[in-house]
């Protein structure tokens, strides 16, 4: 039992607090997958959640999209 608890941590031995790590998120990762990371010497789990999109639509590891262009874009190339 601790007697003098720390006014910080209160006596846990840490602390919680938010920083803002950058994460590259790795191609085809699909919802709820658990990705490890290393970030200021501590190890972070992160899990995603995808967002539904209106123009794109996932077909296993691939992006899908339907793009109308004319019969120039197609034979000619277009961006």
């Amino acid at each position: 039992m601790i007697k003098d608890k720390c006014g910080t941590c209160h006596g846990e031995g840490r602390i919680e607090q938010l920083e803002e790590v950058q994460i590259e998120v790795p191609a085809g990762i699909s919802e709820n997958e658990r990705v490890r990371i290393m970030a200021h010497g501590h190890e972070i789990y992160v899990r995603f959640q995808l967002q539904d999109d209106q123009k794109f639509r996932r077909d296993g590891y691939h992006i899908r999209s339907d793009v109308n262009i004319s019969v120039a874009q197609a034979v000619l190339g277009g961006t």
